[in-house]
């Protein structure tokens, strides 16, 4: 069963700024009705004060209808990807621009059972240190390009790090254990750049073409 971690509402700190923004359109508003009021001005200026006025009052009611759709339009494709991923096999998240999980598979709560974090990135760092650096150049990558993956050397191995852009400031993250090391030493044996792998003994474990020409065994 996919858990929410968070509301379809805005979040405090979005509504936060969004209170900010409309009280200072509101105190604009007012301001230019008071003045045209208690001021001795002309009347095209009287005229040009409720102009300011009405438009103010008008901006603040636009920004308040564009608000509450955009929540609710996150909301609806926070609902629909939570039940996207609902039965996939593999740790998934919804989250916001900031990082913020919104909804988790039943995968990612048993794979991440220690973890209530409320970001993504303190939830992988259990498994990996400084996850925000490759979760930032991730999520950069796909807010370009639509999508982007990483596999990252954790603790316990390898894993594949996926992103999906999904909607404006949301976007859909899977955690995938990567088990095919012969698919990956295929993969980096063709790589330009020497790369080896060395085990807790030291032994070198695996060398790719351009390794073994740089130490002359190619």
């Amino acid at each position: 069963m996919t858990e929410f971690t968070a509301s379809s509402s805005l979040p405090p700190d979005e509504r936060r700024r969004f209170g900010l923004r409309v009280t200072i359109v509101l105190l604009v508003a007012v301001s230019a009705f008071c003045a045209a009021v208690f001021l001795n001005v002309s009347d095209f200026g009287y005229r040009a004060l409720l102009a300011a006025g009405a438009s103010s009052l008008i901006a603040a009611g636009f920004m308040f209808v564009r608000t509450w759709n955009g929540a609710g339009a996150t909301g609806r494709m926070r609902d629909l990807l939570a039940g996207f991923i609902e039965k996939d096999s593999t740790p998934s998240f919804v989250a916001d621009d900031d990082g913020i999980i919104l909804a988790r598979n039943n995968a990612a709560s048993i794979r991440f059972s220690g973890a209530a974090d409320l970001t993504l990135a303190a939830t992988l760092r259990s498994i990996f240190g400084n996850p925000s650096a490759v979760l930032f150049r991730l999520q950069s990558r796909a807010r370009l390009e639509g999508n982007a993956r990483e596999d990252v050397v954790t603790r316990r191995g390898h894993i594949r790090l996926s992103v999906h852009s999904v909607g404006e400031d949301c976007f859909l993250w899977r955690v995938e254990d990567i088990t095919d090391r012969a698919g990956i030493n295929s993969r980096a044996d063709s790589l330009p750049l020497p790369m080896l792998t060395i085990g807790r003994s030291g032994a070198v474990l695996f060398m790719n073409e351009a390794a073994r020409e740089l130490v002359g065994h190619g």
